[in-house]
C-alpha cells in the first residue's frame, strides 16, 4: 500500500528532525547563557564584587589577576549562542577554565600571605 511506503516514514523523520533544530539551538543558547551567568556570579563573589557588576568591569578584574586579557574574559562571560554541541561544550569549558584560573590565583595569593 502506498500509505505505508518507507519513504513516507523517512520523510516524516527528516521533517521532524529539521523542524526541531531551532528549538535545539535555542536550548544550547539558553544553556550557554545560564553557565556564563552562574560563572559571572561566582567570579564576582570570589573577587568581592557586587553580583550586579557589569561584564566589562568584571573582565578587567579577572584580567588583572590572571593571564587572560579582558576582551577574552568578556567574550567568555557573554558567549554567542552556540550552533553545535561542540560549540556549547567549548563555551562551557571556557567558563570553567576561567573560573579555575581565578580560583588558583586567589589560592596562590592566600598562600603567599600565610607565608609572610
Amino acid at each position: 500500500r502506498e500509505d505505508e511506503a518507507p519513504v513516507g516514514v523517512a520523510s516524516a523523520a527528516v521533517t521532524a528532525a529539521v523542524g526541531g533544530l531551532p528549538g535545539r539551538n535555542a536550548k544550547r543558547g539558553a544553556a550557554a547563557g545560564r553557565v556564563a551567568d552562574q560563572t559571572r556570579r561566582r567570579l564576582a563573589r570570589m573577587l568581592d564584587l557586587p553580583a550586579t557588576v557589569d561584564v566589562d568591569a568584571l573582565a578587567e578584574h579577572v584580567a588583572a589577576r590572571t593571564s587572560y586579557d579582558a576582551a577574552t574574559v568578556a567574550r567568555t562571560l557573554s558567549p554567542p549562542d552556540p550552533t553545535t554541541d561542540a560549540a556549547l561544550l567549548a563555551a562551557t569549558s571556557a567558563c570553567s577554565d576561567l573560573e579555575e584560573a581565578v580560583s588558583a590565583r586567589l589560592a596562590a595569593t592566600l598562600e603567599e600571605l600565610d607565608v609572610r
